[in-house]
């Protein structure tokens, strides 16, 4: 218990301070908001003992823009992907997050894209907007919609298959394994471990029709089953995220 307290003490003073930086920097210098996500996730998974592995990060450019998408079981999830992926990101979220007190001003200021999901063309016209004038980025989804209590996966929305047509990007599969067992849902329990984040190959964008998005989607989620159950195998020694680029 007493560890537990020591991480959610630390996870608490990261996001405060983080928190108040990127809510400035929103008003000042929009494109620090991405790099100072970075420096909240790396606060994170010290504080909570993570140990990250990351596996197929060589299939990605990066000179290119992604649309990533990756399963939910935790909050830690969050910084555990930001951590492993080489890439500036910026999260799409439901606009509902935009009422938190702090926390919503602090998500705004590091450059999430919060839409609503109740109107398809009105989070068009935002992502479309959002995603010009030299801000631009990879994009996170955790098509779920909402953090699963079980090993399956919930069913996937097609945001992401969405905007991957929209915006002309590939569709990246992101597995993660072992977060669950860090910081369970409804817990505030945590308990140091070891994370697991594997890179699925590139999907092509979809053609922006219904049955297009649909195909994608049904991909990319029995991509992300295929590499949930090969993260669970036994593997090979992978080299420590500190060898991944920051």
């Amino acid at each position: 218990m007493f560890r537990s307290v020591l991480a959610i003490t630390g996870v608490l003073f990261a996001t405060l301070f983080f928190g108040v930086a990127a809510i400035l920097g929103g008003l000042f210098y929009p494109r620090i908001g991405p790099w100072l996500m970075r420096g909240w996730s790396r606060a994170v998974n010290r504080a909570c003992g993570v140990t990250l592995r990351v596996e197929g990060a060589e299939r990605l450019d990066p000179s290119r823009s992604y649309v990533f998408a990756a399963n939910h079981r935790s909050l830690i999830d969050i910084p555990a992907i930001v951590r492993a992926l080489p890439f500036p990101l910026r999260f799409v979220a439901k606009k509902e997050l935009r009422r938190i007190p702090f926390f919503g001003r602090a998500m705004e200021g590091a450059g999430t894209i919060t839409i609503d999901r109740g109107d398809p063309e009105a989070a068009r016209r935002t992502l479309r907007a959002k995603t010009t004038g030299g801000l631009t980025a990879s994009l996170l989804f955790f098509p779920e919609g909402t953090r699963s209590t079980s090993e399956a996966l919930l069913p996937f929305r097609k945001g992401c298959a969405a905007t991957a047509a929209l915006l002309g990007y590939q569709l990246v599969p992101v597995a993660v394994v072992g977060t669950a067992s860090i910081l369970p849902k409804h817990s505030f329990r945590v308990t140091p471990g070891q994370v697991k984040v594997l890179i699925g190959a590139p999907i092509a964008p979809p053609a922006d029709s219904s049955e297009a998005r649909g195909t994608a989607v049904a991909a990319l989620q029995a991509e992300i089953e295929r590499l949930l159950l090969e993260a669970l195998e036994p593997r090979r020694e992978a080299g420590p995220l500190d060898a991944a680029p920051r």
